[in-house]
């Protein structure tokens, strides 16, 4: 069981169909393995086996605190696919309240949205809106979160690490 590096587009294995588990073997134990290291071990909440670049339809979920679930061969159907986006949704405000008075480290984006925001990712993968003091973007500072929305966390810097 080992962390594996994950894919980021435009990394092909992203685009292409995953491919049916036709029998659950020990290769597929340890992918199911490695995607749960890896997950827990970037502090997320959700893995596919495409992001680990393996086209299979393998997908591993877990809330802090909680036991992972692992989803093999997952047909989203219409009905479904409202049930899961609310779970989604649901799953994503409990992250993001346990979110709130932790401290981030976050790395800005250049300029600001059409909402006029600067955001951020958090190094678990959490957007983060930050205060327009920062002004170049691409700069990786310190956020204490003080506010929890439905697509992001906010909140205040507390340090610069390109000054430091």
């Amino acid at each position: 069981m080992t962390v594996r590096t994950m894919r980021h587009l435009p990394d092909p294995v992203l685009r292409q169909k995953a491919k049916k588990v036709s029998h659950i073997d020990g290769s597929v134990q340890r992918l199911i393995d490695s995607m749960i290291k890896t997950m827990q071990w970037a502090n997320g909440v959700e893995l596919a086996a495409p992001q680990l670049g393996v086209p299979l339809r393998v997908i591993v979920l877990q809330m802090p605190e909680e036991e992972p679930i692992v989803l093999i061969n997952p047909e989203i159907i219409k009905k479904r696919n409202s049930s899961l986006s609310e779970i989604s949704r649901s799953l994503r405000h409990r992250l993001h309240q346990q979110q709130i008075g932790q401290v981030l480290e976050v790395i800005s984006e250049y300029g600001t949205n059409a909402d006029g925001a600067l955001y951020g990712i958090s190094d678990n993968y959490i957007r983060v809106k930050l205060p327009l003091t920062t002004d170049s973007g691409k700069e990786i500072v310190k956020v204490r979160i003080t506010d929890s929305c439905e697509d992001f966390v906010s909140g205040e810097i507390i340090s610069d690490f390109t000054n430091s």
